[in-house]
């Protein structure tokens, strides 16, 4: 108990009242009276508050404070248990509900109104519910929503709410009492015991990977192997996909990529003439499983730095192709070309075996016709598209620059009464390198017969 002035006209009107009146005020009252001459166990103490009188002039009020033997024994209040409601035995399921029971008790001998409490998940506050399924009353205290309860002196008290675990290694409640983190009331002996947490592990599923081992810098055409570990964080066998890629490019592309708990993976490839960025990512397309805890850990880099022979270095492009036709072709006849690859592979440094670089090549036409079916009555034609597509590929010896030539033979073509162009298209692939070239090839018309109308008498 205390006795503090109340009347507004500043009359000598002093009131005694306890704590459950005004908790605003006792919660801080601690702002508002300054301590003169602290009280001991059996005298009085001083203290003085000031505020604004009606006229504008500042008054004040001494208050006098119970000595210590006069002043009524704390209590405590305590967060006994709380229970997440996840069944014996079971690991919880992510987004899954729970019902959770927390326990609070009142240890003063007295009851206590208004009492604030609350359950926790992160930063989010649960909707209690008590013993008769009533929702719990929301107030403010210090600009806290929170729910109260009262409680008689001595009891304890249960109360439930819903909750969802997340998906993510672990998650838990915290149960809380009468602290300042949810808004405090009453003053106690002890706020540590206010508090109560509990924990479970979630059954989430989640993959990831870690690049584990990988050489700072290397040279130029040299091999490069690059180490790393995928996880699984279920235990149970999940099919995803794994790939690596160097610079954007994908060197390695493991569809059906089948892990249990964890295991390892590597990449070998040639060190370019550039900088490798080295990337590995498991379920790339967010499909096999589509609902995992994280993305960000499902993908892991490094960066190699390029270290260059000397007088073996190239800047440039080491990758060119060239199509070599002729401008024009007469009708009906196979069209021969050839498609003429340039690379450059460095070589080996002094010491070192040779070694060789796969390069691909594919050869396309397209637009190319030839007449099928012509009706010399009414000119009416069929034409048939006779396109080739063709793939090759050879090892590119490291020697610097080199070349290497591949023969091809378009079909023949032509359409009645009319020239036309086909097109051919080659593409070549060199490591993380690639080129393109594209020509197109004029067909002579396929000449019409002239029609002779004979007169019958």
């Amino acid at each position: 108990m205390m006795m503090y002035y109340m009347d507004p006209s500043n009359a000598n009107n002093y009131q005694i009242r306890g704590d459950g009146e005004c908790p605003e005020f006792w919660a801080n009252v601690h702002k508002k009276v300054h301590i003169l001459s602290p009280p001991t166990a059996y005298s009085y103490g001083i203290g003085r508050m000031w505020r604004y009188g009606s006229s504008g002039g500042i008054n004040y009020m001494t208050v006098p404070i119970l000595p210590n033997v006069l002043l009524p024994e704390l209590g405590n209040l305590k967060a006994v248990s709380i229970d997440l409601g996840i069944p014996p035995g079971q690991l919880a399921e992510p987004d899954t509900k729970y019902m959770a029971t927390v326990v609070f008790k009142n240890e003063f001998d007295q009851k206590l109104t208004g009492v604030p409490v609350a359950v926790l998940h992160g930063e989010y506050k649960a909707t209690l519910i008590d013993e008769k399924g009533q929702t719990l009353p929301w107030v403010s205290i210090n600009g806290k929503e929170v729910q109260v309860a009262d409680f008689e002196a001595g009891e304890s008290r249960k109360f439930t709410c819903f909750w969802h675990t997340l998906n993510q290694a672990k998650d838990g409640l915290t149960g809380i009492i009468n602290r300042d983190e949810i808004g405090k009331v009453h003053q106690e002996t002890n706020y540590a015991d206010n508090i109560v947490s509990a924990e479970t592990v979630v059954e989430f599923q989640d993959l990831s990977v870690q690049i584990l081992d990988y050489p700072q810098e290397a040279y130029v055409g040299n091999p490069v192997t690059v180490k790393a570990k995928v996880f699984n964080s279920t235990g149970k066998m999940v099919v995803t996909k794994l790939v690596w890629k160097v610079n954007g490019s994908i060197i390695k592309d493991i569809p059906n990529f089948d892990i249990i708990s964890e295991y390892e993976s590597a990449v070998t490839f040639n060190m370019p003439n550039s900088s490798a960025q080295v990337t590995v990512e498991v379920n790339p397309d967010h499909n096999a499983p589509p609902d995992e805890a994280s993305w960000e850990n499902n993908i892991d880099s490094c960066s190699i730095k390029m270290l260059a022979h000397p007088g073996y270095f190239y800047e440039g492009s080491r990758l060119k192709v060239y199509i070599k036709a002729p401008s024009s072709v007469d009708y009906w006849k196979n069209i021969d070309f050839t498609v003429e690859l340039e690379t450059y592979v460095p070589p080996p440094m002094p010491g070192q075996y040779p070694y060789t670089v796969p390069v691909s090549l594919d050869v396309n036409t397209s637009g190319g016709y030839i007449t099928t079916l012509y009706n010399m009555v009414d000119g009416s034609m069929d034409n048939v598209e006779r396109p080739i597509s063709e793939h090759r590929s050879y090892a590119a010896p490291s020697v610097g620059w080199s070349t290497k030539t591949f023969s091809f033979t378009q079909p023949g073509l032509g359409i009645k009464g009319q020239e036309h162009h086909f097109t051919i298209e080659a593409t070549a692939k060199m490591e993380y390198e690639n080129a393109r070239d594209v020509k197109k090839v004029l067909v002579a018309e396929v000449p019409l017969k002239q029609v002779t109308t004979r007169l019958t008498y």
